[in-house]
């Protein structure tokens, strides 16, 4: 079976130094291959070959009520329907990833 984490790995050290976007899990000082996640909701997330995961960091804090809580997703959901007026929220709106 292919493992699908090191294939997107060796992909994105191609066009992002350390194959990350973050120097703290560049992963050459503490080897392996970093998980791509595909999805998250609630405590877990999965793969990109579809391994559940518990997220024991959530975030480191942020995310207290886990990944997709309704409440926070209908939140984000309102204040994205206003950035229309205000075009850099836009943009902001799609930096980083969900589980950050």
């Amino acid at each position: 079976m292919t493992d699908l984490n090191q294939t997107l790995f060796d992909r994105a050290r191609l066009v992002i130094p350390g194959g990350v976007n973050s120097p703290v899990r560049a992963f050459r000082a503490v080897g392996g291959t970093p998980r791509f996640v595909k999805r998250s909701h609630g405590a877990y997330f999965w793969d990109a070959n579809d391994k559940r995961y518990i997220d024991y960091i959530n975030s480191w804090g942020p995310m207290i009520l886990g990944h997709g809580h309704p409440a926070v997703v209908e939140a984000v959901q309102k204040a994205y329907a206003h950035c229309s007026r205000v075009p850099w929220l836009v943009h902001l709106a799609f930096c980083g990833f969900p589980q950050e």
